[in-house]
């Protein structure tokens, strides 16, 4: 059993260590079809996440901190970093959907402003497959499963 999170909210090593190895799979891989500042945001959202600042990632940070727009940065009047996270959830949707299917660590990006508690139909498994919610934002949400079978 793996533990979620340490007393300063990072998460654990052997948790990081497999949203890591995950991350790079993800990153690494031809089914994966986004951009370089795609893979970027993507980068930088699980790292924040691991690290227990998963409440600072703000379309703001996201847009000064990955894309390189300055101080003057505007969410409600440059929908850069809303484009950006549709076009990475489809990326993370195809790539589950092909060579990530039997992997072990699902990192999504929930629509909008809030964390579903639900899991996505596209990942449905047997009722051995079980998942367990390890962390959450609302840039981000990761699960592990166990006991499942290809």
């Amino acid at each position: 059993m793996l533990q979620m999170e340490t007393s300063t909210g990072e998460a654990s090593g052997d948790f990081a260590d497999a949203c890591r190895l995950q991350l790079g799979r993800i990153l690494r891989s031809s089914d994966f079809e986004a951009t370089e500042r795609e893979h970027r945001f993507l980068k930088y959202v699980v790292d924040e996440s691991l690290a227990g600042r998963g409440e600072r990632i703000k379309a703001y940070s996201i847009a000064t901190e990955v894309f390189g727009r300055d101080e003057s940065f505007n969410p409600q009047s440059d929908p850069i970093v809303r484009i950006e996270a549709g076009h990475l959830r489809r990326a993370l949707e195809r790539y589950y959907l092909t060579s990530g299917q039997g992997d072990p660590v699902l990192i999504q990006i929930p629509k909008g402003g809030y964390v579903r508690n639900s899991i996505s139909g596209q990942r449905q498994r047997s009722a051995r497959c079980r998942r367990r919610r390890i962390r959450r934002s609302r840039w981000m949400r990761l699960e592990q499963t166990a006991g499942c079978h290809g």
